[in-house]
């Protein structure tokens, strides 16, 4: 059997459903930076106030997207909560602990294209009559 492809609102809801986890990965990044420039101060010693402005913006991205991905995950927590158990348990390794499909399969001991069948069920039924994602 043939896997259908996504209609737009469906890509959508998933490129929506994804920003938290690019947000997250935004954030682990700036992360890596502040700790090559605090790692830098210690080494030399010095900190000009260039160093602790930059510190301060990485500072100031990080919560904002920290805030984001919670605000997000909530979220999409409420909408997974009205899918079956079986839906909900692909869109949640996939969406909310950020396992490809193939990972999602193996973990849940399904076959790869019932999750992909499940995958593409639950943004189905998040798109039927959900706009509040779109807000």
């Amino acid at each position: 059997m043939q896997i259908r492809r996504l209609t737009v609102m469906e890509r959508e809801m998933s490129i929506w459903l994804n920003e938290d986890y690019h947000a997250f990965n935004q954030m682990k990044a700036l992360k890596a930076i502040q700790e090559t420039d605090h790692r830098i101060v210690k080494e030399f010693g010095d900190r000009d106030d260039e160093l602790i402005s930059r510190s301060n913006t990485y500072e100031n991205k990080i919560n904002t997207l920290e805030t984001f991905i919670i605000k997000r995950r909530e979220k999409k927590e409420k909408m997974f909560m009205s899918l079956p158990s079986d839906v909900r348990a692909v869109m949640d390794m996939h969406y909310l602990a950020y396992k490809t499909l193939e990972e999602t399969a193996e973990e849940l001991n399904y076959h790869v294209s019932s999750v992909k069948r499940k995958h593409i069920a639950g943004l189905e039924q998040l798109c039927r009559g959900n706009t509040e994602w779109q807000k």
